[in-house]
């Protein structure tokens, strides 16, 4: 195979590229394995030096450590420690998923098998099968509770602002709450409804009762056209008489002829006679000058 070679091809970006790459002789591939044999050495069951350690038998005597330990005052079969009170068997190690140590394994597999090695009893199931005697006590401890909470909720009213609608247990904080920036806006922006509120119901009142004054005056005012306008049609001889609006009596006038109901006078034909223009005022606030009917002679 000297001088050959062989094609190694790359897709990339859907394009083929084709490297030429050298291929070693066979003479660099037996020093390789030869190096690597070198490297690594091979132990043979019959080689005498070589020991296989293990979990289940013990140090030899020959052993090195097995030397130390015996002048540092070791015994042999006893325990390391003051007192030999070490283990004698090495700790066995097996595959471990977890990353708890040994000491910490060992609380929580005891923690374990005692949480679950009864069944938790359910409070229906407690009910169930109590005596008549668990279940008084149990009812007067609930009522006992129901009290206490009762008597906590009415001590804790005293601190509710209604305003805000909040509740607080410490008159600490209902306090600070009295003297926060959002209590006191919300204090001002409600006595400003209020007051808005007032002064627009007093507003349209007044408004309504000058609607309800201008209507009862103006139905005062048609029904009296309309009479004096039926006595007219009724007796077109007899002149109209001038009528005070405001002291309800015949008024005087220098124009106008003044008339009663019980005084004849005589009149001239009706020919020469012209109906001077109505003219009338009525007011609610000002006093206004009288609604005069007559007829002028010419």
């Amino acid at each position: 195979m000297q001088g050959l070679g062989y094609a190694d091809t790359t897709l990339l970006e859907n394009k083929v590229i084709v490297i030429q790459q050298p291929v070693a002789h066979d003479g660099f591939l037996e020093d390789m394995a030869i190096d690597k044999i070198d490297s690594c050495p091979l132990y043979s069951d019959d080689d005498d030096d070589f020991e296989q350690s293990s979990l289940t038998v013990p140090i030899p005597s020959h052993n090195k450590g097995f030397k130390l330990l015996l002048k540092m005052g070791w015994k042999q079969g006893t325990g390391l420690g003051i007192g030999g009170s070490g283990r004698l068997e090495p700790v066995p190690i097996g595959n471990k998923g977890d990353t708890l140590g040994l000491g910490k394994a060992e609380q929580m597999q005891l923690l374990h098998s005692a949480s679950t090695s009864r069944h938790k009893i359910s409070t229906t199931e407690k009910i169930a099968t109590e005596t008549e005697q668990a279940k008084l006590e149990r009812e007067a401890k609930v009522l006992k509770m129901e009290l206490i909470k009762e008597e906590i909720k009415t001590a804790q009213s005293a601190f509710y602002c209604a305003l805000c609608d909040k509740q607080y247990t410490k008159i600490s904080e209902y306090e600070t709450h009295l003297s926060s920036y959002d209590h006191n806006h919300r204090k001002r922006f409600k006595e400003m409804q209020e007051l808005s509120k007032r002064s627009g119901l007093l507003g349209q009142r007044k408004t309504n009762k000058e609607d309800k004054e201008s209507i009862r005056e103006q139905r005062e005012v048609n029904r009296l056209q309309q009479a004096m306008m039926h006595r007219a049609e009724s007796n077109p001889l007899k002149p109209i008489p001038c009528v005070d609006m405001d002291a309800n009596q015949p008024c005087d006038s220098k124009n106008n002829i003044i008339l009663d109901s019980n005084q004849h006078q005589d009149t001239e034909p009706v020919q020469n006679q012209s109906k001077k223009p109505i003219a009338f005022g009525f007011g609610s606030k000002k006093p206004v000058g009288s609604i005069k009917f007559s007829l002028n002679k010419k």
